[in-house]
Order: C-alpha cells, then sequence, then structure tokens
C-alpha cells in the first residue's frame, strides 16, 4: 500500500471519528435541531447538480420514490435528530461508540426484514453489540452493584439513532440495485430537509448558520468525498479495516478537547461493540460481499 494511499484511509476515518466532538463542541452554542437543519440544507444545495444529471440518466419509478423519501425521512433525517438530541445530553466519547451499534442493527433487520441468512458469528456479533451498549448505557451491569447512569437518557437516544440509521440500509437497498448511488444519496439527503426545516422552526433561536454550514462542509461533504475516495483505490474489506479508527479518534477527541469523563464500563462496553462489528465485517469480506459504507460502521455525519 502506498503512503498516498494510507493518507486518505487514515483522513477519511480520522474526519468519520472527529464529527461526533465536533457536534458535540458546536452544541454548546447552538440548538441540536438548528445545527442538523443548516447542515442538511448545506449538503441539499451542494447535492442539486447531482440531482438534476441523475434525473436525466435515470428513469424512477413510484416504488423508488416512495422507497427514498422513507429512507430520506426515516433513515436520514428522524436519527440525525434522535442523534443529534442525544449527543447534546451525552458526551461525544460515549457517542463515538454508541453510533456503531448501527452495523449491527443492519445485521438483526436484514434477518427479520430481508430475510437473510443469520450465521452463528453474525448472531454473536449481535449480542456483543447489544452487550456493549447496555453496559455503556447503565455503567453497569444489571442486578449487580449499584449503576451510575448520568447519561442514561442521552446514550438510550444514541442507541436508538443506530436503529433508525440502519433503516436507510434496509428500506434503500432494493432501489440502489437501480438508482446509482450519488443520485440516491443526493435525492434521499433532499427529501429528508422538510422535516428538519420543521424541528428548526420550533426550536429557538440560538447562534447563527456559520458553524453549523462550516461543519457541514467539513464533516458532511469533504468527509464522505474523501471516503468515497478511499472506497475507490482499495478494497472495501481493506477499509473496513480502518474504520475502527472512528471510536477512537472520537472517543480521544471528545477526552481531550471536550473534557469527557470515560469510564471503565464505557470502555468495555464500547470493545464488545467494536469487537461484534469487526466479527461481522470479517465475515462478510470472508463471504466475498462488498461491504458498503453503512454495513460496515459508519458514524453519521449529523453535524
Amino acid at each position: 500500500m502506498s503512503a498516498i494511499t494510507l493518507f486518505w484511509l487514515v483522513l477519511a476515518n480520522v474526519l468519520g471519528g472527529a464529527s461526533a466532538p465536533a457536534g458535540a463542541w458546536a452544541l454548546r452554542t447552538w440548538h441540536p435541531f438548528t445545527i442538523t437543519f443548516w447542515g442538511s440544507l448545506a449538503r441539499g444545495v451542494i447535492f442539486i447538480p447531482f440531482i438534476v444529471s441523475g434525473l436525466r440518466r435515470v428513469k424512477i419509478n413510484r416504488e423508488d420514490w416512495l422507497r427514498m423519501a422513507g429512507v430520506g425521512v426515516l433513515g436520514f433525517a428522524v436519527p440525525i435528530l434522535i442523534g443529534s438530541f442525544g449527543l447534546a445530553h451525552s458526551t461525544a466519547a460515549e457517542a463515538a461508540l454508541l453510533t456503531c451499534v448501527e452495523p449491527i442493527c443492519i445485521v438483526m433487520m436484514s434477518a427479520l426484514l430481508l430475510k437473510e441468512a443469520l450465521s452463528g458469528r453474525k448472531t454473536f456479533s449481535i449480542v456483543c453489540g447489544v452487550t456493549g451498549a447496555v453496559l455503556i448505557i447503565l455503567q453497569g451491569i444489571p442486578g449487580l452493584g449499584e449503576f451510575k447512569a448520568t447519561h442514561w437518557r442521552g446514550d438510550l437516544l444514541l442507541f436508538t439513532q443506530g436503529f433508525f440509521w440502519a433503516l436507510y440500509t434496509i428500506i434503500g437497498k432494493p432501489t440502489l440495485k437501480r438508482v446509482d448511488p450519488m443520485t440516491f444519496t443526493a435525492l434521499t439527503s433532499v427529501l429528508g430537509i422538510p422535516v428538519l426545516a420543521v424541528a428548526a422552526f420550533f426550536a429557538p433561536r440560538t447562534g447563527g448558520a456559520a458553524a453549523p454550514f462550516l461543519l457541514a462542509i467539513v464533516f458532511g461533504i469533504i468527509g464522505p468525498l474523501v471516503w468515497n475516495y478511499a472506497m475507490e483505490v482499495v478494497h472495501a474489506s481493506t477499509l473496513a479495516n480502518f474504520v475502527f479508527l472512528q471510536p477512537l479518534v472520537g472517543v480521544l477527541g471528545g477526552i481531550l478537547f471536550l473534557g469527557d469523563h470515560f469510564t471503565g464500563w464505557s470502555a468495555a462496553g464500547g470493545a464488545l461493540i467494536l469487537f461484534g462489528v469487526y466479527t461481522s465485517a470479517k465475515e462478510d469480506a470472508h463471504d466475498g460481499q462488498d461491504l458498503r459504507v453503512r454495513e460496515v460502521l459508519d458514524v453519521p455525519q449529523g453535524s
């Protein structure tokens, strides 16, 4: 692997991991819903040329429009709102770990809704992911000792966010067989903006749009572009080994720059979640499946 390829791989995952601390920093001044709206609006403006080009090339049927609307609302807007509100009541360190439950949710929902085979290894990954999330949320083992779950409300919202992020893949997978990824991403992002606009309208007026726009450009546009370039220059299974930098960067960023308190229970829970993701990703790589961004590990760019 060349030095330049390694650089892009590391940069893509550093940007992904830094999104949680950056979002937590912005939440000190701006309301969560304000950040999500302006950030998504910035991405939407950038996506307009791709939408125009895509609609000229692709004929989209009624079912695909309904699926993309479902993805835009349930798999994009709703998890962004839930996650931003959860981050406001948790820490960037714990958020960086809990957002990793998304691929675990995808495994579960693929088995339940898409009737995909659930192997022993993937069942094990689910158990690890859920157990790890419980340790982080409760800061302890149920039935043993006292809990010090000071952020349990925010952590529970972040866990719930993983469920809704999984809908992005589950609902949209059939449409991606007919609509190219760029057009799909652009349309679903724009279709979710009205929901975010309504939430931002009723949110308290705090701060302006400058910082949310900046975060959107860095983590919502540059980040995915770097990631997509990395996807082109290496195999997905190779990229999957680097995505574990994301929670590490998120945790360290929260501790070093935001003063987050990181407990042993959070470390143990995060290790279980990441081991579960690693187990599932390795099985997919062994089976020769194409590991997509959200099917491996992705810290959602909700800033």
